[in-house]
Order: structure tokens, then sequence, then C-alpha cells
């Protein structure tokens, strides 16, 4: 069983992407700020981060960064969704060690499949143009 973390401070929106990817017997873990994010990936078991970029307490870039400069979790992808679909935001989440980055609205196939694969430690197949960015040479599976 795998552990999926969505962390975004609308509670229908994480409803939906927990709705997309709770097959298969994964465990969803639920935060809605950006502490409570930074909480649940240093005390509980994450196998991936679905991230907002804008919560209340900060941005997501804010967690990524906790997560990354934490030396006691190993690399979990991060899959950083966005409604600002700039690619000043993309660049820098991307940047800072996020594996994935979509522009709202996700297509909810989209999501559950590049989380699948990423979670089988495959690259994620992700469409072209914009939707979705990644960091092909740096990526690191799960």
């Amino acid at each position: 069983m795998k552990h999926i973390l969505i962390a975004d401070d609308d509670r229908v929106t994480a409803a939906l992407y927990a709705r997309a990817l709770q097959s298969k017997g994964n465990a969803i873990h639920f935060a809605y700020d950006v502490m409570q994010a930074i909480m649940t990936v240093t005390r509980s078991r994450v196998d991936a981060v679905i991230l907002d970029m804008h919560m209340p307490g900060g941005t997501g870039l804010d967690v990524i960064h906790r997560m990354k400069a934490s030396n006691r979790l190993g690399p979990i992808p991060i899959i950083v969704i966005s409604g600002t679909s700039d690619d000043v935001t993309a660049a820098k989440a991307l940047e800072m060690g996020a594996d994935v980055f979509f522009s709202k609205p996700v297509d909810m196939h989209m999501l559950h499949d590049v989380v699948y694969r990423i979670l089988a430690g495959e690259q994620p197949v992700l469409p072209s143009p914009p939707g979705a960015q990644t960091l092909d040479p740096c990526y690191h599976g799960a």
C-alpha cells in the first residue's frame, strides 16, 4: 500500500484528487495548509505528495524547501498543482525539486496516470504542450 499526501486548502478539490487516486487500495492523507503538510511529511510515511502552490501559511515552495532540507526524508516524488500557470512558477517549482508541475484545471486521468507511474518508479508520460512539465533528465523516481 502506498501513502499519498494531498496538500490543498480547497477541501473539494482535495477530495476530487483523492477520488482519482484511491484505486488500488492506497492510503490518502490530507493537509489543508503549509504547516499541516510539512508536519505530515516529516512525521508520517508518505510515498508521494500532491501539492497545491497556494495555501494558508505559505506556498507549496515552502513545503518543497522543508522536504528537501530534511536529511531523514528520502526522495519523495512531488507533483505540484497550481492555478498560476506561468512559466516562472513552473520553473521555480521544478528547480526546487518538484518532479511534475500541472496547471489547473487538472485532467484527473492524467493525474492518476502520472502518480501511479511515479510510484512504480517509471518516468511519467506527460502531454505536450503545456499542462504539465517535468525535469526529464533529473527525474529521481519513487
